[in-house]
């Protein structure tokens, strides 16, 4: 039996402290940690708008951030959301491209716009370009060959971020990565990390 004892990855010893607390299963342990973290809301709508304003605080400083939450319906709130707060800030700029996205399943698509500086998640992997489902990337710009969109981004993997274009007549798995959901976000580091959790 492996157990885990020591814990790298959260730079605050509280964060750290939760982090074994919760390997040990000793809930109530994990909450005391956390507890000046903690925050509650009315409703989902005003601790989304909360998020929003914290985001675009982190975003300021420099700090690489995510919300993280359980539902694809909240993602895409709190998605929706935050880009509006980004774009009142004129943190994304410049004329803005439609682009079909899969909208939960190949099956479906829903269209959302793009600007130089949109964050997107990928949610296919692309082995050819390196790209694996659950990758985010930053906007860089925008190019048309052969009749279609091109996405020139930059894959964020720490030291290992590389540039990329994307064709997107045949890569559809692609959304807003502001917010994740809580598997997607599984493997990356960030900064600082929100959670949203409901009823």
């Amino acid at each position: 039996v492996s157990n885990l004892s020591t814990v790298r990855r959260q730079r605050e010893v509280q964060h750290r402290e939760a982090t074994l607390a919760l390997a040990n299963f000793d809930l109530n342990k994990a909450i005391k940690c956390y507890r000046k973290n903690i925050r509650f809301s009315q409703d989902i709508d005003s601790a989304i708008k909360q998020l929003a304003n914290d985001y675009i605080t982190d975003y300021v400083s420099g700090n690489s951030s995510v919300v993280i939450t359980y539902k694809n319906e909240n993602v895409n709130k709190l998605n929706e959301s935050l880009r509006e707060k980004l774009l009142a800030a004129g943190f994304i700029h410049g004329k803005s491209e439609v682009l079909a996205v899969y909208n939960g399943s190949i099956f479906k698509t829903k269209n959302i716009k793009l600007c130089k500086g949109d964050q997107i998640v990928f949610n296919k992997n692309i082995n050819f370009l390196d790209i694996c489902n659950g990758d985010v990337a930053i906007i860089k710009g925008f190019s048309k060959k052969e009749g279609q969109l091109v996405l020139h981004s930059k894959v964020l993997r720490g030291k290992k971020s590389f540039d990329v274009e994307v064709w997107t007549k045949y890569n559809k798995g692609i959304d807003y990565g502001y917010a994740l959901t809580v598997h997607k976000s599984q493997g990356r580091t960030y900064d600082l990390v929100k959670v949203l959790l409901d009823e």
